[in-house]
Formats: structure tokens, sequence, C-alpha cells
């Protein structure tokens, strides 16, 4: 699958530049980001963020005035300063959603319930603007 640049705010940004954005806060941080990236996005099926295995990880996006929706996370290898090479994996301009509980893709009526939640850290989910990861902690998604 070829990244689309119209899927959400986020994406490259010239040859070498990769932007990150979250303008919607219902369960992220409000940022703004530039990476300098050694590769183009890849979509991202999983991640491991605390060394119990992977799981399940979408992108959330809201065009003004709608619902909140799911679209895909992605992840492009970046040069991390300090730190050398590293993985950041974003979705849309609402964040990322690491689903828990079993589950693998968010529903309409799951995604409501998102949208009405008080406490992010309440949901069976846990959600992050972007993620910087190692790249041994994704599995990127195989289908085109």
């Amino acid at each position: 699958m070829r990244y689309q640049a119209a899927m959400a705010t986020n994406g490259p940004v010239g040859e070498r530049n990769l932007w990150v954005e979250i303008t919607d806060e219902t369960v992220a941080e409000l940022v703004q980001l530039t990476f300098l990236r050694a590769g183009d996005p890849q979509p991202v099926a999983a991640v491991d963020i605390d060394g119990d295995g992977p799981r399940p990880i979408v992108g959330l996006d809201r065009e003004p005035g709608a619902k909140l929706r799911q679209v895909s996370a992605w992840a492009c290898e970046i040069e991390e300063s300090g730190s050398g090479m590293a993985w950041v994996v974003f979705g849309g301009n609402a964040g990322v959603a690491i689903l828990g509980g079993g589950v693998v893709s968010l529903d309409p009526e799951a995604l409501a319930e998102i949208e009405a939640l008080e406490d992010p850290d309440e949901s069976d989910h846990e959600f992050d603007g972007y993620l910087i990861l190692d790249g041994a902690d994704l599995e990127l998604r195989k289908d085109p």
C-alpha cells in the first residue's frame, strides 16, 4: 500500500521531512512535530509498547464538524536526535489507538464510545498522538 497524503494532515513534506500534527484533542494532546525521515511511511498493523507482545493499532481522524473515524496507522523510519534510527508511528489528526480487549478494529459504536470518554485512561485501549519505537516493536501490514 502506498502512503496517501490525503488520508490525513500527517505525512511526508518534501523529500526528507515527515509532519505529525494532532489537531483533535479527544484522546491525545495537541502537537505539531517535524521529523527527518529515512524512508517512506508504511502501514503498520500492530505495535509492542510494553514488552507483552504486539497489539493492533489504528489511526484516529476527524474532519471539521464530523465524527471520529478510524484510518490507517503508519510507521516511518526517522533519524532520532541522540538515539540514532527509530520509527515514528502516527495516524490521523486525532492520533493513534493501541487496541485492547481482543479488539482488532473500531466500529462506529466503538468510535462513539471513545468520543464519549471523560477519561481516556478508563478505556481498554491506549491512546497517543504518536509513538517513537524501535523497528523490532512494529508489525507492518502485509496486505497491499
